[in-house]
């Protein structure tokens, strides 16, 4: 495919030299033809992305076949509910062959408990059968949602600090990430005239995570309505990561999904999963909620890839959805309960902390010590035995700060801050 792409683009700029296997490293020479050309074609026909959104898949995604087995078994379940005789030849042969890939990967009574509580949490409605995708964790619907939209030299504007696959996610489906800087000062929340600074003519998906990983950000509904008109205006695809909504803490606050707003649905991917809230992160079970012809497009990347996710995790899954609800509660409370005594032992302690509103992670500023973010993780792991991840590792823009995770015994986290305590004296 490489070969016959760079010898086909070679054609009408013979002008330019390719290296076949050093595409990865030719991409910016290349990138703006290929660009134009993409843009052109599907410029002419006047659609945007929102409301002809099978038109903007990745060209590389449009070529590929479904998976036969798949299709058949996708046939075999519209048809199964009308016949009681589970002896007859077609349910019997199609059935010794991929009951198990039926239940599995496309696991009906899982997609349905998906949907209705994705109506339930975040008000929106999506169709079990062609706009759910059940993946393995939330990193498989995020690679499979990059690979399916992007085009080589297409970008990605997201926020940072975020989580660390992000960038190479994109730069890994041939896009480019484009970062906009989120501040302390906004207890970093990103702001929709920051997007638009970053915003190109090559600009096709914002990535967004609320609440954040690592900072514990929230958005205001204002803040969102204003990115949402923004991605209407700029012809925007989002990508909304929301792991981490169920675990937000103060009382008058709501979390609300841009796919909910006005017109967003369409052209939003809304990935969520049971790693944080329901604490599964070993089960690596995800989902997408995407309009059908994403899903679609994401799927025949799915079925190739990964086939399906494991079926005891989405036992596990259906089980959560439909019997967690109080354990949640519990835990959002406990974790609420060593979010404010981390912060406030953070402030006494010198180190600025903002109150996060959600996820599990404060975000202090070690700035005040003189210190990179490297260096004081690393020396804080040595003095004291205790572990924090440098804030640069989440982006340039997380450099001066830690992430310290608070999704552990309360006991622990009083010997961290001990800890912390003793060190931070120690390089005044």
């Amino acid at each position: 495919d490489r070969i016959t792409f760079l010898r086909n683009l070679s054609e009408k700029t013979p002008d330019v030299k390719f290296d076949i296997y050093g595409i990865d490293k030719i991409q910016p020479i290349w990138a703006d033809h290929y660009f134009k050309t993409i843009s052109n074609a599907k410029m002419g026909l006047n659609l945007s992305r929102g409301d002809a959104i099978k038109y903007y898949s990745s060209d590389r995604i449009t070529q590929i076949v479904g998976n036969g087995l798949v299709c058949l078994i996708d046939e075999k379940t519209q048809y199964r509910d009308f016949f009681d005789n589970s002896e007859m030849v077609f349910y019997k042969n199609v059935s010794d062959l991929s009951e198990k890939i039926l239940k599995i990967s496309r696991d009906e009574k899982l997609r349905k408990s998906i949907s209705s509580y994705v109506k339930s949490q975040f008000d929106v409605d999506y169709d079990p059968r062609s706009e759910v995708l059940v993946t393995v964790g939330v990193s498989e619907a995020l690679d499979l949602a990059c690979r399916a939209l992007l085009n080589p030299g297409e970008e990605v504007v997201y926020h940072e600090p975020c989580y660390v696959s992000y960038d190479p996610s994109i730069a890994l489906a041939y896009g480019v990430p484009v970062a906009v800087s989120t501040r302390s000062e906004d207890n970093f929340e990103v702001k929709a005239e920051e997007i638009e600074k970053k915003i190109s003519a090559k600009s096709k998906i914002l990535i967004l995570n609320f609440p954040t990983n690592p900072t514990g950000a929230v958005m205001t509904k204002e803040e969102l309505h204003n990115i949402a008109d923004l991605c209407i205006s700029k012809d925007l695809i989002v990508i909304t990561d929301e792991i981490y909504s169920e675990l937000v803490y103060e009382d008058n606050y709501k979390h609300v999904s841009i796919a909910s707003l006005p017109e967003m649905k369409s052209r939003s991917i809304l990935l969520h999963g049971f790693s944080k809230a329901y604490a599964m992160t070993g089960f690596r079970l995800g989902y997408s909620c995407a309009p059908p012809e994403i899903t679609e497009a994401m799927m025949k990347i799915h079925q190739y890839s990964m086939l399906c996710a494991p079926i005891t995790s989405q036992v596990a899954a259906i089980e959560a959805l439909e019997n967690g609800a109080k354990a949640l509660e519990k835990m959002r409370t406990e974790y609420k309960a060593r979010r404010d005594y981390m912060v406030n032992e953070f402030n006494s302690m010198g180190l600025p902390c903002h109150l996060p509103g959600g996820a599990f992670y404060a975000f202090p500023d070690i700035r005040g010590t003189g210190l990179s973010s490297k260096d004081f993780a690393t020396n804080l792991l040595e003095a004291e035995s205790v572990a924090a991840v440098p804030g640069d590792a989440f982006g340039v823009s997380g450099e001066g700060f830690l992430r310290c995770c608070y999704a552990t015994d309360i006991n622990l986290i009083k010997s961290a801050m001990q800890g912390f305590m003793r060190f931070v004296e120690s390089v005044k």
